[in-house]
């Protein structure tokens, strides 16, 4: 079954619906362009600017991007969800082939001749195949792009002839080696360094008065102290940072909190006890019930649980801020400048016509990460140190204990099939937290800062965080709990966890990750009981040719029969709506697991630019197989038993398994989302690898040799 949404409207367009929202021609050949989608490692930058060369024909030299600015770029709302290229990207698409048409039939009137004589080759406009005098920069003037983009042009695909970008090693890459690139190596002269004093526990008040607090301070360092918000700022970085290393190891004696409060473990079990409501999400039935008799006796059931996960991105987040005349400038790698503009006029009590937030890439983004909280944080300090601008790091510390999780969670699937191996019956049941909270702006910040700035400290461990999950068909806890596979009958639940002792957020993949590992873990025990290869098995249940074509490419890729032991498939369409993607991974179990090969075939759609398909995919591959065998989070009172890298394993270079991936041509599609594609099939293959070896399914994660050796006795 498949809850995939085909229309092709482009919601960006309905906001700003006219080309001058999007771009700007301007009189030195270059063109502006206009984007609320921000980069996050993922390479959209890149692609955007290749979808703008292509639309205009131009070269990418005369492209200007401009993204994630709230003074010009459209609100598009979160950089998330796979939606970057899919939605994001024709935006611009349409936007850009309006504008060329625009200048067509101007320059036609111009030349007294039919817009069909006109055609754009390098920026330059030529009459019956004889370049003229005019280019985009010389129609500047005479072109008005407030009009409305024409409405086919959402659709209209350029000739893919335009392919003058330089390679990803001498941009991309150089902009990351010599500093260009991220927003920690941005300067101003002189500018304040800070780093923010942050309670250990949810509960925790400070014990001791400020005056004893600033005993720990060089002369030239500023103690901030509003309530439970406090941090050093001064002109010397090293003097900030040994002060709150200073203050960091004596918090437990400059805090206190109550010891009944108390959580600790890795909230797989708490999932259980936690307060949950009880919600029947979807019910299909056919129209005539099976015959009880036609059908396999015992049903057959899976259970998959995932720990809490950090967001361990390979550097903390940091924020830069400068408040003056009133105003206020924030720069920040979050994934929504507009919403978090609106958290910050509440926050700081500010008019939001007086906020501008700008984007500058961080060291990688996998969803609700501390960029936002540091932001905030940073702009407080602006404002208590006005006229300077203020840069703001997170220690790794802050970054660990004090970001979001991707919460625990459980999926369980149990299927009846008929006589004739066939599935009849399919019940999901996802056990969860909602999977979201980012700050929605002035009406809901959804702001660490807001905790700290009250005078009051609550005792609900959540507050004042709001959670909340995108309904389907895109989920969020179920996200993906719908099968691909045709199933005549099918119901899916959700026990819903209301209240959380720690802070969740939107990781990569969201709950489509834990929901596939269920759903596939449950297609190989069906083909087991009916005595058929995994592959196969699948392939019988799917209607969609798409859905089949990347199983047939990966099997031919890895060569791989479906029956020797060490392998295992995956299949899986990320939302039901994005990108496709089939899974086979190979590895050997000795004191540990070893991933050794990877092999990866998706249809994406159209591909803009293959190697950024490439690098995601493979990305995503990677990250499943550390949080697969080793990524885990544990409470210890109440707070996240992570200080560093030393407490948080995840997969290391020498770990990495081969990847091999094929990308399916589909010209005629539109392009679909791909950033998250394999992260879950990738994933639900391990797990099959797995259980083809040591002959039983572990339910829970990760599978580190003590967890294995624990569920095989329990099994």
């Amino acid at each position: 079954m498949s809850t995939s949404n085909t229309t092709a409207r482009i919601e960006p367009l309905e906001a700003y619906p006219l080309v001058s929202d999007w771009l700007k021609i301007n009189s030195d050949d270059t063109i502006t362009i206009y984007t609320g989608r921000v980069e996050l490692g993922q390479g959209i930058s890149r692609a955007l600017v290749r979808i703008a060369t292509q639309a205009l024909s131009v070269s990418s030299s005369q492209i200007q991007l401009i993204s994630g600015d709230t003074e010009y770029s459209p609100n598009e709302g979160y950089t998330a969800g796979s939606l970057s290229i899919s939605v994001g990207g024709m935006s611009i698409r349409a936007a850009a082939t309006t504008a060329q048409d625009l200048c067509i039939h101007e320059l036609a009137v111009l030349l007294s001749c039919e817009p069909c004589a006109i055609s754009v080759r390098d920026g330059k406009f030529f009459h019956n195949d004889q370049l003229t005098k005019y280019s985009y920069g010389s129609l500047a003037a005479e072109v008005n792009l407030s009009v409305p983009i024409t409405p086919t042009d959402a659709s209209r695909k350029p000739s893919l002839n335009n392919d003058d970008l330089d390679s990803p090693l001498d941009t991309d890459l150089k902009n990351i080696l010599t500093g260009n690139q991220f927003i920690h190596d941005l300067e101003f002269a002189n500018m304040l360094h800070s780093r923010v004093f942050l309670p250990p526990h949810p509960h925790a008040q400070l014990s001791v008065s400020t005056q004893e607090l600033e005993r720990y301070l060089p002369g030239q360092v500023k103690l901030v102290v509003i309530n439970r918000f406090i941090a050093v700022v001064s002109n010397n970085e090293w003097d900030v940072v040994r002060t709150v290393n200073k203050l960091d190891n004596a918090a437990h004696d400059l805090w206190h909190w109550p010891q009944d409060t108390n959580i600790s473990g890795d909230q797989i079990d708490a999932l259980d006890q936690l307060p949950s409501e009880e919600l029947s999400v979807l019910s299909q039935s056919p129209d005539k019930a099976t015959d009880a008799q036609s059908l396999v006796e015992r049903p057959i059931s899976v259970s998959v649980a995932r720990p809490c996960l950090l967001h361990a991105s390979i550097g903390p987040s940091c924020a830069l801020a400068h408040f003056y005349n009133n105003k206020l400038k924030v720069w920040t790698h979050s994934q929504g400048v507009f919403f978090l503009k609106g958290a910050l006029s509440k926050v700081l009590h500010m008019e939001e016509n007086n906020i501008r937030v700008i984007h500058k890439p961080g060291s990688g983004c996998y969803g609700h990460n501390a960029a936002d909280d540091a932001a905030i944080n940073a702009a407080l300090l602006a404002k208590e140190c006005p006229n300077t601008p203020v840069r703001l790091f997170y220690s790794r510390l802050n970054e660990c204990q004090h970001g979001t999780l991707g919460p625990a969670m459980r999926s369980s699937a149990t299927a009846w099939i008929d006589l004739n191996g066939n599935l009849n019956k399919v019940q999901i049941g996802v056990t969860s937290p909602p999977h979201s909270s980012r700050p929605k702006g002035r009406d809901n910040p959804n702001a660490h800062a807001e905790a700290l700035l009250s005078e009051n400290v609550s005792k609900d461990t959540h507050m004042p965080f709001v959670f909340s999950d995108v309904p389907l068909p895109s989920g969020g806890s179920t996200r993906n709990a719908i099968p691909e596979y045709t199933i005549p009958d099918f119901e899916l639940t959700h026990k819903k966890i209301t209240q959380l002792p720690y802070r969740a957020s939107s990781l990569r993949s969201l709950g489509a990750f834990t929901n596939v590992l269920a759903i596939e873990s449950l297609m190989d025990e069906c083909a087991l009981t009916t005595h058929c290869d995994p592959i196969t098995y699948r392939l019988k249940h799917l209607k969609d040719p798409r859905s089949k074509a990347v199983i047939d490419s990966v099997v031919l890729q890895s060569e791989w029969d479906g029956i020797k032991p060490g392998f295992g498939l995956a299949y899986s369409r990320y939302k039901n709506s994005a990108a496709y993607c089939a899974c086979i991974v190979q590895l050997s179990i000795d004191e540990d697991i070893l991933v050794k090969s990877i092999w990866i075939a998706a249809d994406v759609g159209e591909v803009i630019d293959h190697e950024g398909v490439r690098a995601q995919l493979e990305g995503g591959a990677i990250q499943a197989v550390s949080w697969m065998l080793l990524e885990q989070v544990e409470l210890v009172d109440s707070r996240i038993g992570v200080s560093g890298w030393e407490d948080y394993s995840i997969l290391r270079f020498g770990q990495v398994p081969s990847v091999d991936t094929q990308i399916l041509s589909s010209t005629a599609a539109q392009p679909l989302g791909c950033g998250e594609a394999a992260q879950a099939p990738v994933g639900a293959a391990v797990l099959n690898a797995v259980r083809s070896l040591l002959g039983f399914r572990p339910s829970r994660l990760p599978l580190t040799r003590e967890s294995l050796i624990e569920q095989m006795k329990a099994d």
